[in-house]
């Protein structure tokens, strides 16, 4: 809602309200696909608002805005600490990922192809991003390296609140999910791990299609 100088916003499931000084001139575009923050673009710039705060938490420039390129995690830890990360695209094969509470970015990725979808897990330490290529990539913000989970992939998310990443293999069709059930941490184990899955789905599917 819109006053005369101040913009309000909540979350009614968490009884969660906002309101801080807006001038906006009403054609901003607004993104509530992130748990615990509204993301407002505005002639440019993105401004990030956390639910019950009556202050802009960050803001940075984009001409990227999109519920599929943009992608906010707050993580509430013990003793009032919290983890606020974004990633967000500085152009078509560039991310940039920043800690919303320093504004100092932790990390930047060139990639080689456009890329049309990005995601961050649950605890904000890897990302998962596509791109044009279908090609599903994983990055660990901890060991500041890119693995390639897929080479053809048309769905990718995060399992909610959770780092197990879920993906559909184009090639055999929707119906056939590849989840990475592993509790190892090496992103290139979790890469053979989703191979392994869509290599036996297609398995099966080459033997029930013979005749019997």
């Amino acid at each position: 809602a819109h006053t005369y100088i101040t913009l309000v916003i909540g979350d009614l499931k968490k009884n969660k309200c906002s309101e801080f000084e807006w001038r906006g001139g009403g054609n901003e575009k607004f993104d509530l696909t992130n748990a615990n923050v509204c993301l407002i673009f505005n002639a440019g710039e993105v401004s990030v608002i956390e639910f019950g705060k009556n202050d802009i938490l960050s803001t940075f420039r984009t001409g990227y805005f999109s519920p599929s390129l943009v992608s906010a995690k707050l993580k509430y830890g013990k003793h009032g600490t919290t983890k606020k990360t974004i990633a967000f695209l500085l152009d078509w094969q560039t991310i940039d990922i920043r800690d919303l509470s320093s504004k100092t970015t932790i990390a930047t990725i060139n990639h080689d192809s456009k890329i049309v979808a990005l995601e961050l897990n649950a605890n904000a330490n890897k990302l998962l991003f596509k791109d044009k290529k279908k090609s599903l990539y994983l990055y660990d913000l901890d060991k500041s390296r890119k693995s390639t989970l897929l080479d053809f992939c048309s769905f990718m998310r995060w399992v909610p609140e959770s780092v197990i990443p879920r993906g559909v293999d184009a090639s055999y069709g929707a119906a056939r999910r590849g989840h990475a059930f592993c509790r190892k941490k090496c992103a290139g184990e979790v890469g053979v791990a989703l191979r392994a899955k869509w290599v036996r789905s297609a398995r099966s599917a080459s033997r029930s299609a013979r005749p019997s």
